[in-house]
């Protein structure tokens, strides 16, 4: 009987045999009458055998949802690791002293833990990050370091990390001795005196050594890793390798763009052009040479871009040298809407089995909304047969250009569950990270971001129309808008550049990690590498590209790789349940047996023996 008892609280002990703990403290800020003050608070992580699933608790409660952002760090950590989270139940726990802002500002630091803790790796106390985590494990910027500075230093920390690009802080004070004058005379602080204030740059490297604790810049999880384990993470250097097959779509794409540049621009003759339209034309003819210039270097993306752009121009004179009527306008209006609905048709229609067609249908059908957008400016502006035609044109390119793109679909190889729940869940996470990021944004700057809130709504637009795959672009869009902008907050112009390849190496380490897993990102690739070429002549556009970049190349961690199951093929998981079940329950029966042949009367069994031996 003991030995059943016994066993039997093995069994139910062992969920926790399996639980891991750990532990990493917090920087954060809370918002006083005076502004904002550092705070620190502790994070602890509980990993059990479980099914995925994510609990946090927070006391006292987040002035932000941190649940989204811990969701995503969880994330962020399996994709590190490349391994498969579905087995664990991920327990998160914040404890302050007083209600401290959450949000993103803690998404480097949890995913580090989970990180660590998944790969048993011990994490020095003495050390802690602010920083968001994002797409491709870059760390991104956030606000209040200064404060949390202050925070770490008195809790004694030894180590801060802080995102690359933070070092200096443009601060702006108010002479001191005048504001305590004007505070004892009762004084109110005018507008003039505000003019006066005085700007100075605060290295935070040096503030933190005044303090006590060492401020190192950090980009990556490998470095923060390295830092906070002490040990050299070694992940190995992946060169990228651009699939052949989108090599070879992509420059059969920018083929028939950069053809179509000539064709168009053969139909114009200079000579005939006033001078605001030889001004339009010579525009064209640039881009058309710098399409021509990027194919030549095998950038078919830029090139197809570059001749996309001219083609718009062309396009446009060309309609201005017939001389339209209204009624031509709108004759060609409806043709245009009748080739949109077709091709939408067909698109939705299609089976979404691979990556590479969801990126597909996302791009044609964003060029075709766009399409159908510039068709509406064009009938709404008749009367200004200018406008009128510049829409026009614009929309009959963008139509053909989805046309090129649709060639993409059927291309990719790795299959993954696509049904219209799974994208469904996929776009409100994506949505939810995006609201998070400009939420947080909005408390620290005063100013909108109307490109990134434009794009947010549009998400919401495309949920309301059940379309959860432009959903899930938009989401992505707003997100990494909001992230360029938190990025250059701060950064000085002379550094701007070295931000900038920070991020291009992050990006082609995602691609490259995303090729490994046999899938190659279209979007995500193509963003790279207009990005390489606008790094010379325009920076911040090229900033903005590499971080649609960095969040279009790993939308792999929101779909599960479509499994194809054989008859007689079982998950492990329930063959080591069958055999530890079956196991205990065999153990139970012989000792079941054993107390019953125990408790038999041992004369009686003689007695009995005897008898019928003798009977013998």
């Amino acid at each position: 009987m003991k030995k059943t008892v016994l066993l039997l609280l093995i069994l139910l002990l062992i969920p926790t045999v399996f639980a891991k703990h750990g532990h990493i403290k917090l920087l954060a800020v809370s918002e006083t009458d005076s502004g904002y003050k550092g705070e620190t608070a502790d994070l602890y992580l509980e990993l059990k055998r479980g099914s995925g699933r994510v609990f946090l608790d927070t006391f006292p409660f987040t002035k932000l949802d941190t649940q989204m952002s811990t969701r995503f760090a969880k994330e962020i950590a399996c994709n590190y690791l490349d391994i498969d989270c579905d087995n664990f139940d991920f327990i998160y726990t914040i404890k302050a002293q007083s209600a401290i802002i959450g949000g993103p500002s803690a998404g480097a630091a949890i995913t580090v833990l989970t990180i660590a803790l998944l790969d048993n790796l011990k994490l020095q106390e003495n050390v802690t990050i602010t920083g968001t985590i994002n797409s491709g494990g870059i760390i991104g910027p956030v606000g209040g370091v200064k404060e949390k500075i202050d925070a770490g230093a008195s809790s004694g920390m030894n180590i801060i990390l802080i995102p690359k690009g933070e070092r200096f802080l443009m601060e702006e004070t108010f002479d001191m001795r005048r504001k305590d004058l004007y505070e004892i005379l009762n004084i109110t602080i005018t507008e003039d005196d505000v003019n006066q204030t005085e700007n100075h740059t605060i290295d935070l490297v040096e503030y933190g050594t005044e303090k006590g604790v060492r401020v190192i810049e950090v980009s990556t999880i490998d470095d923060v890793l390295q830092l906070m384990t002490n040990k050299k993470i070694m992940q190995p250097e992946k060169p990228l390798e651009v699939s052949p097959v989108y090599l070879d779509t992509m420059k059969l794409l920018a083929e028939q763009l950069c053809n179509r540049s000539t064709k168009l621009s053969g139909k114009l003759d200079p000579g005939t052009l006033s001078n605001e339209s030889f001004n339009i034309f010579y525009q064209a003819q640039n881009l058309t040479d710098k399409g021509r210039e990027a194919f030549a270097d095998r950038l078919y993306y830029s090139s197809a871009s570059y001749c996309f752009g001219s083609n718009v121009q062309y396009e446009y004179l060309n309609l201005l040298m017939k001389n339209m009527s209204q009624r031509a306008i709108l004759d060609t209006i409806y043709r245009s809407r009748n080739i949109i609905r077709n091709l939408s048709e067909k698109i939705d229609n299609a089976e979404i089995k691979t990556l590479t067609d969801l990126e597909s249908h996302i791009v044609v059908k964003q060029r075709l909304l766009d399409a159908s957008e510039s068709l509406d400016k064009s009938w709404f502006n008749l009367n200004n047969s200018e406008e009128a035609l510049s829409n026009l044109a614009y929309a009959i390119e963008r139509i053909y250009s989805a046309y090129a793109w649709n060639t993409f679909y059927g291309k990719g190889k790795k299959e993954f569950e696509f049904n219209q729940e799974i994208i469904k869940k996929s776009c409100l996470s994506k949505l939810a990270e995006a609201e998070e990021r400009y939420q947080y944004f909005g408390l620290f700057f005063p100013f909108e971001l109307e490109d990134a809130r434009n794009e947010i709504q549009e998400a919401y637009n495309n949920i309301e129309k059940e379309d959860y795959k432009m959903c899930l672009f938009q989401a992505s869009k707003a997100k990494s808008s909001v992230d360029s902008v938190l990025s250059v907050i701060g950064i000085e112009r002379d550094n701007i550049n070295d931000l900038l390849e920070q991020k291009l190496v992050v990006a082609q380490k995602a691609i490259s990690d995303q090729v490994s897993k046999g899938n190659f990102p279209i979007l995500g690739y193509s963003y790279y590498e207009y990005a390489q070429s606008l790094k010379d002549s325009d920076v911040y556009s090229a900033l903005i590209y590499v971080e649609d970049a960095l969040e279009l190349s790993n939308l792999d961690m929101y779909f599960k790789e479509k499994r194809r199951v054989r008859f007689f093929e079982i998950e492990m998981a329930y063959i080591w349940v069958f055999i530890f079940g079956f196991s205990i329950g065999t153990l139970l029966m012989i000792i079941v047996r054993k107390k019953k042949k125990q408790g038999k009367n041992p004369r009686k069994t003689l007695t009995k023996r005897t008898f019928l031996g003798k009977k013998r």
